[in-house]
């Protein structure tokens, strides 16, 4: 996804990507799950699900002045990592969890 923006493969980890979502759902088909960025100058946010048949689930750009944060529902395949993927002054940042699903909601 980072080389799709013309960007170089490099991202920093950090504690100021929040990924929120629930250990254990039952059905994968809706999963809530909350992304927030405290990187200064966050301009763009992104939500993976590792294992999913499509793993991008969601980006959005985020509008000067606004908070880089959202709260949606997605699907996710089966266990795997949700991955939050922030663009700021030109650097990539991530931060992640961990979904247990019981009964996966994306068919291949």
């Amino acid at each position: 996804m980072i080389r799709a923006f013309g960007d170089p493969e490099v991202w920093q980890e950090t504690d100021l990507i929040t990924v929120k979502a629930p250990e254990l759902v039952e059905n994968g088909a809706v999963v809530p799950v909350s992304v927030n960025s405290a990187v200064e100058g966050t301009d763009f946010l992104a939500l993976i699900a590792t294992l999913n048949p499509y793993p991008v689930c969601l980006g959005f750009y985020v509008l000067p002045g606004t908070l880089p944060e959202y709260t949606t529902r997605i699907k996710v395949s089966e266990s795997s990592t949700l991955v939050a993927l922030a663009r700021a002054k030109g650097k990539w940042y991530t931060g992640s969890t961990e979904v247990a699903v019981i009964v996966g909601g994306c068919l291949r």
